[in-house]
């Protein structure tokens, strides 16, 4: 009699613990994020990236902001990508080149800023992060492991980001490297030109006026793209005059490239209400 009790609650049991494991991967499905013990963090299948678990159902905010632990003392890095309920991306990125503490022997941080250059039109979206294994002195594009999916919450307001744009571009693009490759390291006379400049005003994500310095730079440095990334590394306001730091992979002709970026962002940032001036600020 006993026994058949017991029997039947085990049974009872079983069928619970089942159901839990089928609730549980019904939310997570292969891919999706996978929430470590205590609920703390968010973890990829293997647990090589990990972020925190706030993150998931999160109001996404402009600029994003990413903290990422890569449990790995491999070379990894992980590219994101955010898209809104329709499937349409938003913004993209890697942390190629952004390592925080590259000496750890059991794996690393990477701290991302990045500006998001569109507006979303629905209120859910998806944040994809896909950690890449990279091999030793090997040219390949890496092996991509396995993906981390996580739903957030969009912002559907607006606003409008404002850069200036030459009337002729190819003839400003020819003009302002023919100067370069005659002056950049000898002659200290600015860059000044006929060519008429006027306002383009990009509608983007709702941002807060505070960090205008920020994506003004993002947006000229996403219209005037180069032979490979460049990204910010800092920007600030101090009284009337704005700060930017950037950094990037190099090619032949880059100090000519990140010249023409400083011609245009100075231009740009004079539509901030304000700003009077523009620094450069050297990361090396």
């Amino acid at each position: 009699m006993k026994r058949g009790i017991h029997d039947r609650l085990n049974r009872s049991r079983l069928k619970v613990v089942i159901a839990a494991v089928v609730a549980a991967l019904a939310a997570f499905p292969l891919g999706a994020a996978a929430r470590q013990p205590g609920g703390k963090m968010l973890c990829n299948e293997g647990g090589v990236l990990c972020v925190p678990g706030s993150l998931q159902n999160s109001l996404v905010n402009n600029p994003l902001k990413l903290d990422l632990q890569v449990n790995s003392p491999k070379d990894v890095d992980v590219d994101w990508e955010l898209r809104e309920g329709s499937g349409s991306v938003l913004a993209v990125g890697s942390t190629e080149g952004l390592k925080d503490y590259p000496g750890e022997d059991t794996g690393y941080a990477f701290h991302v800023t990045d500006f998001i250059l569109k507006p979303a039109s629905s209120e859910r979206g998806t944040l994809i992060l896909t950690p890449i294994r990279h091999k030793a002195n090997d040219d390949d594009d890496g092996q991509e492991l396995p993906q981390l999916t996580i739903p957030v919450r969009l912002s559907t307001r607006r606003s409008i980001v404002t850069i200036a744009e030459p009337e002729d571009p190819n003839r400003f693009h020819d003009e302002f490297y023919n100067w370069a490759n005659m002056h950049v390291s000898t002659d200290p006379t600015p860059y000044r030109t006929g060519i008429p400049f006027t306002p383009n005003r990009i509608e983007v994500m709702y941002f807060d006026r505070s960090v205008a310095v920020g994506i003004t730079a993002a947006a000229v440095i996403n219209r005037y793209q180069g032979e490979s990334p460049w990204y910010l590394t800092h920007w600030s306001r101090v009284g009337k005059t704005a700060h930017v730091a950037m950094d990037g992979s190099g090619w032949s002709g880059v100090s000519n490239y990140v010249s023409l970026l400083n011609y245009v962002i100075r231009r740009s940032m004079l539509s901030i209400p304000g700003v009077e001036d523009y620094v450069y600020d050297r990361t090396n």
